[in-house]
């Protein structure tokens, strides 16, 4: 009883200070941040937001986050300390390290260093800014640097200035005018520069306190043309005026204060609307006021899920979109909007008085013009809009006739000014704030038990009796009285009292009509002065069964609402009911909770959305991701108007309070951009940035391809759906929803353009986004079987010649008389063109085997490769001598294929020494591959496991050693395995191979043998084959 005389204070009490108007969203390391640590916030010229972090950088698109770590050799960051950033006029992005200053390269995705002989190279850059003229300054421990961008060079300003040893540890730099640099050290002095004269002067830090030091100066903004504000280590934050060059203090916790060590403020920025805010390692983030001269610090809000949960604060930024993101010392990175205020979220805060207790929001119902009543599990609290203030009423989970009740369901405040609650199987509370006392009603009250007291809604009628659905049947109950009345207790046998399955009543005023709707799709009209109870279910027969209907409600027009499982349904007098549905993309289900109306707009929510509804054009607004309606159960009974016009909806963390004034649907989404693009899902190279190009010319090759989009609008965040269309190839857009990917495989040669587009929480595509030509190369061949029938043609024609030619060559041995030797040069002529018919055919079979087993990536590839192996074949065939690079490309390509063809089952390693310029080097070709093949065909396929080939290729005096070595079978076993005949071929290619090789030495006055030796394990069994070949070494220049 005692807690509840205090309601009075409600109308007495100074008003609290509000909440936090703002919600912040964190980045942390669950977001794949590498650092809890951030230095430094920069947007660069396409929209990515860039994190400087103690352990590496990050580039963040609104969904993911690219980390980029020290890499010299590879992406040429120099330290994971990253310490600085600036976005500079021309669009280049300026990283700050530990270790010295660089630059990113946009189109190569790599960062750019100075030459190793400049001082930036290695010096701890703090911070970077940049002059008129587009040069750019570096305040570091060093000195102050600066790069001449007409010239490229970097000097030394601190020289200049001949304060090399005192204008160092510098930590800020602010152009005051296009002439006048501003310094901050770490008490070294703070500078004042000229540098069109290279001049300069030191300012003492005075107050009214008559301090002279050289203090701790770090963050500066400029306020006016004569003053600015300074942030200082341990003194927090002061004015300085730039023409009397007096420091002056301000006011709040950003004064000076003995009692904190470490109030001190290390970044001020001045946002686009002028207001100024401060990163503050003891007092967060703060708002600086210069009409008051006062600094309010941002509260720290723990129970708040969108409040700032941190106490320090390194850095601020605000971004083209005008949000604003802090960086912290051990929290990530946070970002608000200090212009959206359509929504306010009010959270539970026990530790703070006046602070709505801790709990889950399941009803909220206005009591009068200032009062609100918010149900919640743990009871009862009423909310003050004049003071701001929560009273709350904790409750208990049994009905003992005067102490507040748990798990309110539901409220109202009847003609008498008497407050109602009903709660989840325990009854009815009534609170008379005249006589500030509390009853309670339940199924142990006596002499009338409310048996029925699962009370989910209420409503007041005419006269002294009020309507309650309690465990969804109906009870009246008399406000007077206080008896009840339900089926438990009806004698007259009234239908009212026989309905089951209750879902909600709605009271028409205006006609004096009490609605009801049943869960199992039922509707029913009641008048309650003549007790008629009027089945109105067939208004519902247009549409489709099963029908569960949740809620009902009235708008101002006396349309009927229902809540279903259907959607949101509305019934006009006269007309076939309508429906509207969710948006599926946004929540994948269609169900509707609860309803309310309000003027022109019916707003729904699924207990997982919220969103409004046009009823003039039909278009559905959603409220998303930046109203912070992300990760978050609602309550749709809690849906409701309050007296100030406001709709006000609980979840399980606190109540929203949505502005509906303030929501604009005719906003677009920003328009969507690329943010990589990957063929085979390797990054493409693009003559420029991703986010920017226009065209891209991909190979024949090329034709599987993806991408990510992004809108950049960080407000919106995942609330942004996206969709694409490859026109030429697609016919319809392909809608993602809220993924960001896309993808295509395949695609045949010819130009296409990549279209993207966008839409936010109203609905409307935007469809100016990043438009891209693609141009595909096109291949000589278009289909499987196509392909199939041409390379059949052609392993014919490659056979029909190697034949003639063999014929050719023994007709024209019989008319010459050095018979052994033109044979000799014949067959060398012939080796050169041939390729054994059943390698071609079997390797046919490979590919129509591939095609059969629709597997089209492997058969193109072993296409491609057999295609250039015949290509090479024929080119090779006209010429008695090849390079060692084109010998060494053929064998490649053979080993590859019957690699494939053979699934995989050896593996092989070609090592050349360095010594040999394989461009130049020359022999006959065809020379390696008949060995090779003899060892995988006889050596290395009959082993019962995967097996080794090694080709290795040496340079010794005036030749060249070629050795072919395998693990295989031996040449023992092998001659087991063949047949004579295949033993008798081999042996014939082998020999001819061998002929052509002493030929060749002949020629050049060389003379050496091939040797095959048999490899022997240490029992003595046979470890494979090893071949020998000495050749001349032949070059051409």
């Amino acid at each position: 009883m005692k807690r509840l005389i205090f309601l009075f204070l409600f109308f007495t009490v100074k008003q609290l200070d509000a909440q936090t108007p703002y919600k912040f969203f964190q980045i942390f390391l669950d977001k794949g941040l590498t650092d809890a640590r951030v230095n430094a916030i920069v947007q660069d010229q396409y929209g990515f937001m860039w994190f400087a972090s103690g352990n590496g950088l990050n580039r963040y698109d609104g969904y993911s986050i690219r980390t980029f770590f020290a890499d010299a050799k590879n992406n040429g960051l120099t330290s994971n300390n990253t310490t600085a950033l600036f976005s500079d006029s021309k669009g280049t992005l300026w990283v700050g390290t530990s270790s010295g200053l660089v630059r990113f390269n946009f189109s190569k995705e790599k960062f750019e260093r100075f030459a190793a002989t400049e001082p930036i190279n290695t010096a701890f850059v703090n911070c970077i800014t940049e002059d008129a003229s587009g040069n750019i300054y570096a305040g570091t421990n060093e000195g102050l640097l600066w790069w001449k961008r007409s010239t490229g060079e970097w000097k030394n300003m601190s020289a200049s200035l001949n304060q090399e040893k005192r204008l160092i540890y510098i930590r800020g730099l602010l152009f005051f005018d296009k002439n006048t640099l501003y310094a901050t050290t770490e008490n070294r002095g703070f500078y004042k520069i000229d540098i069109t004269k290279t001049a300069y002067e030191t300012i003492r830090y005075k107050t009214i306190y008559q301090d002279t030091c050289c203090l701790f100066t770090i963050g500066m903004q400029k306020m006016n043309d004569s003053m600015m504000l300074i942030g200082t280590l341990s003194l927090g934050l002061t004015k300085f005026n730039t023409r009397t060059n007096q420091f002056s203090l301000t006011e709040g916790p950003l004064k000076k204060n003995d009692s904190i060590l470490f109030n001190t403020t290390y970044q001020v920025m001045k946002d686009h609307s002028g207001r100024f805010w401060t990163a503050n390692y003891y007092f967060r983030l703060a708002e600086y006021f210069p009409a008051s001269n006062l600094s309010v610090p941002v509260p720290r809000e723990p129970y708040n899920p969108y409040g700032f949960d941190g106490n320090a604060a390194t850095c601020v930024f605000e971004d083209r979109q005008h949000n604003i993101w802090i960086g912290t010392p051990r929290q990530g990175v946070y970002r608000f909007n200090p212009n959206e205020s359509r929504v306010k979220f009010y959270s539970v805060n026990p530790v703070e008085p006046g602070g709505l207790q801790k709990g889950h929001v399941m009803s909220l119902a206005k009591m009068d013009d200032d009062l609100l009543m918010v149900g919640m599990d743990a009871g009862a609290s009423f909310y003050s809009k004049r003071s701001n203030r929560f009273l709350n009423l904790k409750g208990i989970a049994k009905e003992l006739g005067t102490l507040p009740l748990e798990q309110v369901q539901c409220g109202l405040m009847d003609r008498e000014g008497i407050m109602w609650m009903g709660t989840n199987r325990i009854g009815i509370m009534r609170y008379n704030p005249a006589t500030k006392t509390m009853r309670t009603f339940g199924r142990l009250t006596k002499p009338n038990p409310l048996r029925d007291d699962g009370i989910s809604n209420m409503v007041e009628m005419e006269g002294d009796s009020m309507m309650l659905v309690g465990f969804n049947r109906i009870n009246t109950f008399n406000r007077k009285t206080f008896k009840s009345h339900s089926f438990r207790n009806d004698s007259m046998d009234l239908p009212l009292y026989n309905l089951t399955g209750v879902a909600d009543v709605a009271w028409n005023i205006a006609r004096k009509k009490i609605w009801i709707a049943g869960s199992n799709g039922y509707l029913h009209g009641y008048d309650p002065v003549t007790g008629v109870l009027a089945d109105k279910t067939a208004m519902l027969n247009s549409l489709e069964k099963p029908l569960v209907i949740n809620n009902i409600n009235i708008d101002g027009q006396d349309r009927l609402w229902l809540a279903s499982n259907r959607g949101a349904i509305c019934i006009e007098e006269g007309q076939m009911a309508k429906i509207y549905r969710l948006n599926k993309s946004v929540n994948t289900s269609e169900e509707i909770k609860n309803i309310l109306p309000v003027g022109q707009d019916v707003w729904l929510t699924n207990n997982r959305t919220l969103a409004r509804l046009n009823t003039t054009n039909g278009q559905i607004t959603y409220l998303g991701e930046k109203d912070g309606f992300s990760n978050v159960q609602l309550f749709g009974n809690s849906l409701t108007l309050s007296a100030w016009q406001t709709v006000l909806i609980g979840s399980n963390k606190g109540f929203y309070e949505i502005f509906p004034v303030l929501i604009n649907d005719d906003k677009l989404a920003a328009p969507a951009w690329l943010t990589s693009f990957k063929v085979y899902d390797k990054p493409f190279e693009t003559a420029e940035a991703v986010s920017t190009v226009k065209k891209i010319d991909l190979g024949y090759d090329q034709n599987f391809f993806s991408f990510d989009i992004s809108a950049f609008d960080y407000s919106e965040g995942d609330d942004i759906e996206y969709a694409y269309k490859l026109k030429g190839f697609d016919q319809d857009w392909q809608y993602i929803g809220k993924n960001r990917s896309g993808s295509y495989t395949n695609v045949s040669g010819g130009n296409y353009t990549l279209l993207l587009k966008s839409r936010n929480g109203n609905g409307q595509w935007n469809e100016h986004g990043q438009a891209v030509k693609i141009h595909v190369g096109k291949p000589f061949w278009q289909r499987s079987w196509f392909l199939f029938l041409v390379l059949a043609a052609t392993a014919g024609i490659l056979y029909a010649v190697y034949k003639n030619r063999i014929r050719s060559i023994r007709k024209e041995s019989k008319l010459h008389s050095d018979y052994a030797i033109k044979l000799n040069e014949l067959e060398n002529s012939a080796l050169r063109t041939q390729m054994s018919p059943h390698f071609i055919f079997n390797s046919l079979n490979t590919i129509n085997s591939f095609i059969n087993r629709n597997d089209p990536a492997k058969a193109n590839q072993y296409i491609s490769k057999f295609s250039k192996l015949i290509r090479l074949i024929l080119d090779h065939s006209r010429e008695k001598k090849i390079t060692l690079a084109e010998e060494l490309d053929v064998l490649e390509l053979y080993v590859q294929l019957e690699r494939i063809r053979f699934s995989d089952k050896f593996n092989y390693h070609i090592d050349i020494d360095h010594s040999i310029v394989t461009d130049t080097t020359e022999i006959p070709p065809l020379i390696i591959q008949p060995f090779v093949e003899n060892a995988i065909l006889h050596g290395l396929l009959p082993l019962p496991e995967g097996g080794d080939l090694k080709v290795g290729i040496e340079k010794e005096l005036n030749h060249i050693l070629f050795i072919i070595e395998d693990n295989g079978i031996g040449r023992q076993q092998a001659k087991h395995n063949k047949p004579d005949t295949i033993l008798h071929r081999k042996s014939h290619g082998i020999d001819i191979t061998m002929k052509r090789i002493e030929l060749f030495n002949k020629d050049h006055n060389f003379s050496s043998a091939v040797k095959i030796i048999d490899l022997k394990n240490p029992e003595g069994t046979a470890a494979g084959t090893r071949v020998e070949i000495r050749m001349a070494l032949v070059e051409s220049f």
